[in-house]
């Protein structure tokens, strides 16, 4: 395996990037905005106006709920039995109704994506997580197909389009999960891009398999029922790890009951942090099972953005991460043209770090295949390094930064 110092990253287009803070919901036009605030701000849970999400326990509650309410039903999602229900003049509060085992606000989350001026040249990430050395034990399996829950992978990228797998698109279900924004296809490279292929980058798990799956808008904002739904499909059709950049303070039941049903169909799944440099809780990362992920710099200092609190798990490479972009024109590139560029770029986040603790599930899910989501997350908590002074868990670095050799090496 060549090291990483003889391959060629194509370094000459990274721009330095410098985003605003905020991304704008899109899930329409009757839809609240949840834009995560700079610096140390707690953050808002916000939701879709006009809509719940509504646990039956009959077709009978159901229809009494929706007479006390003149309410309908969008829509379902049937792996959860739950209902997405339009009920006029909610403002995406929870109702206290009979009918329901809960009926709670269609919560909305945004893309973990903090901006920043990193000025890093090369994937420094991949030697602080000594991926080379875990290279050598294995490279992941093409049967270990790891979902990319985000803003869509650009389905024609020459680092991505040998590694894809059909996908779902949760926001337009008659469109392709195809990424409009940037935020997916950066996420995908960084888990599974092609690798020793004389073009672009190294994905950490290069062998495996990578399912896009859309459920962000353009603008980086989306529902619980999208990312529900979203979860719920990727893991009906193959999908062995999830890999969630996006988070937000709203908690809700529904959430929790698509991540325990991944995890009951033996799924991983990875979830961001949060990047409002606080201890506020973010979602999906918060739910019990799940692998939260804290962001740390080239130095494996963690990154100043990076929330914290004892639900973390482990801290991965976040900052200056360079990767994959799309190939066409998309929200991020044409809003900061001179930040984000087509093809490849650097973005920083604990969106960035989240998809390499992924593909290291994606590895560890490849060498040891007989181990379910709980002894995964074991083994990637376990084998990570305790960097800078770590001598014991923290709530800032978890169990500490991830290293891919020592959770493949038995």
């Amino acid at each position: 395996m060549p090291s990483i110092e003889q391959r060629s990253f194509r370094m000459k287009n990274a721009l330095r990037l410098m985003l605003a803070t905020s991304l704008l919901a899109g899930c329409g036009t009757s839809n609240l905005s949840l834009n995560l605030t700079k610096g140390s701000e707690v953050v808002k849970a916000e939701a879709v106006q006009g809509r719940l999400l509504v646990k039956f326990k009959s077709d009978a509650d159901r229809l009494a709920f929706h007479k006390n309410h003149n309410s309908r039903t969008l829509k379902r999602i049937a792996a959860l039995n739950i209902d997405v229900v339009q009920v006029p003049g909610s403002r995406g509060v929870a109702i206290q109704d009979a009918n329901a085992v809960y009926a709670e606000p269609d919560y909305l989350y945004q893309v973990s994506f903090e901006p920043n001026d990193p000025s890093y040249k090369d994937q420094y990430a991949l030697k602080n997580m000594s991926a080379a050395q875990a290279w050598e034990i294995n490279q992941g399996d093409p049967k270990v197909v790891i979902a990319i829950i985000d803003t869509g992978v650009d389905l024609d990228h020459s680092d991505l389009k040998d590694k894809l797998v059909d996908g779902f698109n949760a926001v337009e279900p008659s469109k392709s999960p195809d990424d409009d924004n940037s935020h997916g296809t950066h996420c995908a490279g960084i888990s599974a891009a092609s690798t020793n292929n004389n073009f672009g980058i190294s994905g950490l798990a290069s062998g495996c398999k990578v399912m896009p799956i859309k459920v962000m808008t353009a603008q980086g904002s989306g529902s619980t029922s999208s990312i529900a739904e979203g979860i719920t499909w990727a893991v009906d059709h193959g999908a062995k790890v999830i890999s969630m950049s996006l988070g937000g303070p709203g908690g809700g039941q529904a959430m929790g009951d698509a991540v325990k049903y991944a995890l009951a169909k033996n799924v991983s799944v990875v979830a961001a942090m949060g990047n409002n440099g606080t201890n506020q809780m973010s979602y999906p990362a918060a739910y019990p099972g799940v692998i939260a992920v804290g962001a740390t710099d080239n130095l494996d200092k963690i990154a100043k953005f990076s929330q914290f609190g004892t639900w973390i798990s482990v801290a991965a490479p976040g900052v200056g991460i360079y990767s994959t972009t799309p190939n066409h024109d998309n929200y991020l590139n044409k809003t900061y043209p001179d930040k984000i560029t087509k093809n490849f770029s650097l973005m920083s986040g604990t969106s960035m770090a989240t998809p390499y603790v992924a593909g290291l599930a994606g590895l560890v899910r490849s060498q040891f295949p007989n181990l379910n989501p709980a002894q995964i997350k074991e083994r990637i908590e376990k084998s990570c390094d305790r960097v800078q002074g770590l001598v014991a868990f923290d709530d800032r670095y978890g169990h500490g930064r991830v290293n891919a050799q020592k959770a493949l090496s038995n």
